[in-house]
């Protein structure tokens, strides 16, 4: 689905708070379908790179997705104005589906608002758990220490330089991929390339930055979705060291785990149709 059909069929609406906080999202309501899915995108946060995953499963469900507001500064107050945006919109519960930093956000949702979430998938990210692996720890540290780094060189680098570059290091991972993965890998970097600016960039990486606040997770915390979360865990993903994926595994209760999407980081958006049925079966099943 190129971008001119994504617009004509779900138009990005808007959705403004008291304080000047503004979601530009997209919302197809299923009237089929007593469940919503959230699609939380990951460091790039630009919602639309799920344009194929949005439409397959519209298909089966209410899917909601958006782009984070700049006015929303930390994770703590991305989840509240989620929390917020779900009431408005009115919906009572929805099953969260976080990629990379999406997953992060995804559990601080569960965390702080848990009356809003039904089950969580979590797709090649990490944990927040207090009581994680030492190396996980040192790992998440030093990862949010070098996004300060990074956030510091965007505001200083030429924007197309910046681009380049991150596109560079994305196109060298592509190593491998077949002929319809990588013509899927360059339709998802171009719809990065085109809507991402500086501000928006350096908004990302401060929450980035802001994810270590949020590391007094712990499994008891999860309780409630027992049975009712998804971990999809490339094995080729070279974002998120062993230790760190171990530790989301020994935090959530009873996940389910599969390790079949290989890819890198951004497996996932290599399969929509297989990540639609995976997550449509998942939450069919409970």
């Amino acid at each position: 689905m190129d971008q001119a059909e994504f617009d004509r069929k779900y138009p990005r609406r808007r959705c403004a708070f008291k304080g000047g906080a503004e979601f530009r999202y997209r919302y197809a309501k299923n009237a089929g379908s007593d469940k919503t899915i959230v699609l939380l995108v990951g460091t790039v946060g630009i919602s639309d790179v799920f344009a194929e995953h949005f439409d397959l499963l519209a298909r089966s469900f209410s899917v909601l997705t958006f782009d984070y507001p700049m006015e929303l500064k930390t994770c703590k107050d991305l989840v509240n104005g989620i929390a917020m945006l779900l009431n408005v919109l009115g919906i009572k519960k929805a099953w969260l589906c976080g990629q990379s930093l999406g997953g992060f956000l995804a559990q601080i949702m569960a965390h702080r608002h848990p009356l809003y979430v039904d089950g969580l998938i979590l797709s090649n990210t990490a944990s927040l758990n207090e009581d994680m692996d030492p190396k996980a720890r040192e790992y998440l540290l030093s990862m949010a220490a070098k996004q300060r780094t990074n956030r510091a060189l965007v505001g200083l680098l030429p924007m197309d330089l910046v681009k380049k570059k991150m596109f560079s290091i994305a196109k060298s991972v592509a190593d491998g991929y077949t002929e319809e993965q990588l013509k899927r890998s360059e339709m998802i970097s171009s719809v990065m390339y085109a809507q991402l600016d500086r501000a928006y960039l350096r908004h990302m990486l401060g929450l980035l930055t802001d994810l270590p606040s949020y590391r007094g997770m712990r499994s008891r915390d999860f309780e409630f979705l027992k049975g009712r979360v998804l971990l999809l865990l490339s094995p080729d993903d070279t974002m998120f060291s062993a230790p760190c994926a171990q530790s989301l595994i020994d935090m959530m209760p009873q996940p389910e785990v599969d390790r079949s999407f290989f890819g890198g980081h951004m497996a996932i958006f290599l399969d929509p149709k297989r990540y639609a049925k995976k997550v449509a079966d998942f939450i069919s099943s409970r």
